[in-house]
C-alpha cells in the first residue's frame, strides 16, 4: 500500500480506475502529489472530462494534456505555480453551450496578469483565502437573482443579475468583485438555469421565475465583505418536478446546504419544505459570521433523491435567490471602487460631447415614451368598469407611486379588505387614499371593482343604493357564520380575506369549514344555504345581485339561491 500516497513517476503504470480509487482513499487523511503530472490522467483519450476537485492535490499542473479533455475540475486543492498554456485553449475554454470548462478555484496558483490569460476574469479573487477585499472590505451586503436579471425585492434588496453561461466545470466573478459563483457537475441533458413564466404567490414573484441548478456542487461567494454577523436568506421554488396525481410528481430533489463550510440544512427537499407543492416559494434563513471578509454558500448533491423524474438528469441543487444582510451598522460604502482615470482635456471633451448629444436624444425619447405610456395607462382596463353608472377616473401606477412616496410605510393608513391602504397627495394637492391589492389575494381585484361601483352609486345619488346594501348584507352574513371579521392578517394567507376564503370553500363544496368553531349545534343544510345566499349577494357586478326582498324569500327556504 502506498501509505504516503506519493504518485511521482509511477503514475503512468497505474490505470485510471486504480488511480481514482487511490485518490479517494488518500483524500481522507493524506496528500496526493502531482508534480510533473504529464501522465495518463491528463493524456487519456477515453473521456472528455476529469473531475479532480476536493482531493488535496498539490504541486503544479503539467505542461501538456490530451486534446480530447474539455472539462477539467481542479477546484479546492493545494495546487500552485503558474498556469500552463493549455488552460486557455479554445477547445477547453468553451463547450457546445458557450460555457467555460475548466474550474481552478480555491488553489494557490501564481496568476500574474490573469486578466489577459484567456481565462474568465476574477480567478485571482477565488484562490485560497479569497484575497480580493481581504483586509480592506468594501461591501456590507449582497443580493443575487440566481439565473435571472436584476430585481429589487419588496424589502428593497437589490438582487443582481446572474445569467452568465456556466458549464460542467466553471466559475464566474462579477466585474465589481462583489460576488462569484462556481459550478461542478455533469449529467445528461445538461442545463444550468431553470426558468418558468408564471406568477408565484408572493410579492417577489419574479425572483422565483428563474433558478440556478447543478448536477453536483454549486457555490456562491460574497467577496470583500466587512467582518461581522450576517443574516443569509436563501430562496427556493421547485420549477422542474411537477404537482398533481402523475408520475411526473414523484421526483425528489435532495441536497445539503453549507454556510462557511458548516452544514446547516441536511437532505434539503424543496417540495417537502413547501408541504409537497411545486412552484411554491420557500425561504430559509441562518446567521453566519464573516471573519475573513468572504462568505461561502455551498449547495451540494450527495447522491440522494431521484435522478430521472420527470426527465433524465432532474437532480441536484436548485436555488432561486440569495441575499446576505448585516446584523450590525456597516462602516463601509457598499459601492464598487471608482474606475476614474486621469485624462487630458481634449479627450474629455471628445468623449463628453457625443455623450451629451446621445443623452439628450435618449431623454427626449424617454419623455415621449413616458407620455404615451401614461396616456395608455389611463385608458387600460376600462372594460373592468363596464356597468358602473359613473365611470371612475383611473390613475397610472406611476402617479399613485409618486403620490404615496413609493408606498412608504409612513403613509400607510391601515389594512383594508384585500390589501393595505395608503395616504397620498396628488400633484394638484388633492389628498387621496390608495388601496394596494395584496399579492396573496386572488379575488381582490374583483372585490375592489365592487367597492368602486358602490362609491360610484353613492357619488351620483348622494346615498348608497339597494345593491350596495345587498353586498353589505352578504359580507355581514359571512361574518356571522364564521364568527370573524372580513379581514384578519393573523390567519394563514388563504384565510386572511373572508370573502375570498368563502368563495374557495364554496367552489370546493366545503362550506362547513367556514363555520365558527364555537358553534356546538348547527343545521348543515342551513349553513350551506345561507353561505350560498351570502356569496350571491356579494357578486362583483351589482346587476347580478338579488334584491333584498328576494334575499328574504331565499332565506325562508321558498326559493333556491341562484343567479337566474
Amino acid at each position: 500500500m502506498l501509505s504516503a500516497c506519493l504518485f511521482i513517476g509511477i503514475l503512468e503504470f497505474i490505470g485510471i480506475l486504480e488511480l481514482m480509487m487511490a485518490m479517494a482513499v488518500c483524500k481522507k487523511n493524506k496528500t496526493i502529489i502531482i508534480n510533473g503530472m504529464d501522465f495518463d490522467l491528463l493524456n487519456s483519450d477515453v473521456t472528455i472530462l476529469r473531475f479532480l476537485g476536493n482531493n488535496s492535490l498539490n504541486g503544479i499542473l503539467p505542461d501538456v494534456k490530451s486534446t480530447t479533455l474539455r472539462n477539467l475540475d481542479f477546484s479546492y486543492n493545494e495546487l500552485s505555480g503558474t498556469l500552463p498554456s493549455w488552460v486557455s485553449e479554445p477547445n477547453l475554454q468553451i463547450d457546445e453551450h458557450g460555457a467555460m470548462c475548466s474550474n481552478l478555484v480555491v488553489n494557490n496558483f501564481t496568476l500574474g496578469d490573469s486578466e489577459n490569460s484567456g481565462l474568465p476574469s476574477g480567478l485571482n479573487c477565488l484562490q485560497r483565502n479569497f484575497p480580493c477585499g481581504r483586509g480592506s472590505p468594501r461591501y456590507s451586503r449582497i443580493g443575487i437573482n440566481c439565473g435571472g436579471s436584476e430585481i429589487t425585492s419588496s424589502n428593497q434588496i437589490v438582487h443582481e443579475l446572474d445569467n452568465e453561461t456556466l458549464g460542467a466545470a466553471t466559475y464566474y466573478v462579477t466585474s465589481e468583485r462583489r460576488w462569484g459563483v462556481s459550478n461542478v457537475g455533469q449529467r445528461e441533458n445538461p442545463a444550468y438555469i431553470a426558468s418558468l413564466s408564471r406568477q408565484f404567490n408572493t410579492l417577489d414573484s419574479a425572483l422565483f421565475q428563474t433558478a440556478r441548478i447543478s448536477a453536483g456542487s454549486l457555490r456562491y461567494y460574497g467577496l470583500g465583505l466587512e467582518n461581522g454577523n450576517y443574516t443569509v436568506n436563501l430562496q427556493f421554488a421547485e420549477l422542474q418536478i411537477e404537482d398533481g396525481p402523475t408520475w411526473r410528481s414523484h421526483g425528489r430533489r435532495v441536497f445539503d446546504i453549507y454556510l462557511q463550510g458548516n452544514r446547516v440544512f441536511q437532505d434539503f427537499n424543496i417540495k417537502r419544505e413547501t408541504g409537497g407543492d411545486s412552484f411554491s416559494p420557500v425561504s430559509r434563513e441562518a446567521m453566519v459570521q464573516v471573519s475573513n471578509n468572504y462568505l461561502e454558500i455551498h449547495l451540494f448533491w450527495s447522491g440522494k433523491g431521484t435522478c430521472c423524474v420527470p426527465t433524465q438528469g432532474t437532480f441536484g441543487p436548485l436555488i432561486s435567490a440569495i441575499s446576505a444582510t448585516p446584523n450590525f451598522l456597516p462602516s463601509v460604502s457598499n459601492t464598487p471602487p471608482s474606475t476614474k482615470k486621469k485624462n487630458k482635456t481634449g479627450l474629455i471633451v471628445g468623449i463628453l460631447v457625443p455623450i451629451a448629444v446621445v443623452s439628450f436624444l435618449a431623454l427626449l425619447a424617454l419623455y415621449i415614451f413616458h407620455q404615451r405610456r401614461k396616456k395608455q395607462d389611463t385608458s387600460d382596463n376600462y372594460e373592468d368598469f363596464l356597468g358602473i353608472d359613473a365611470r371612475p377616473y383611473p390613475f397610472s401606477y406611476g402617479d399613485l407611486r409618486d403620490a404615496t412616496d413609493d408606498f412608504s410605510p409612513a403613509n400607510k393608513l391601515g389594512e383594508g379588505g384585500f390589501g393595505p391602504v395608503y395616504k397620498g397627495t396628488l400633484e394638484d394637492g388633492r389628498v387621496i387614499a390608495v388601496k394596494q391589492l395584496s399579492a396573496a389575494s386572488h379575488q381582490g381585484k374583483a372585490q375592489f371593482i365592487a367597492e368602486i361601483a358602490t362609491i360610484s352609486a353613492y357619488a351620483m345619488r348622494g346615498h348608497l343604493t339597494e345593491k350596495a346594501d345587498v353586498f353589505s348584507f352578504g359580507v355581514v352574513a359571512l361574518e356571522i357564520i364564521s364568527g370573524r371579521s372580513n379581514s384578519d392578517s393573523t390567519l394563514e394567507h388563504e384565510k386572511i380575506y373572508l370573502l375570498e376564503w368563502a368563495w374557495n370553500l364554496h367552489e370546493a363544496n366545503s362550506e362547513l369549514e367556514l363555520v365558527d368553531e364555537e358553534l356546538s349545534e348547527l343545521d348543515e343544510n342551513e349553513v350551506k344555504r345561507v353561505t350560498r345566499i351570502a356569496l350571491f349577494c356579494t357578486q362583483t357586478s351589482p346587476m347580478k345581485r338579488p334584491s333584498m326582498s328576494r334575499v328574504v324569500v331565499m332565506l325562508s327556504g321558498d326559493m333556491e339561491a341562484s343567479d337566474t
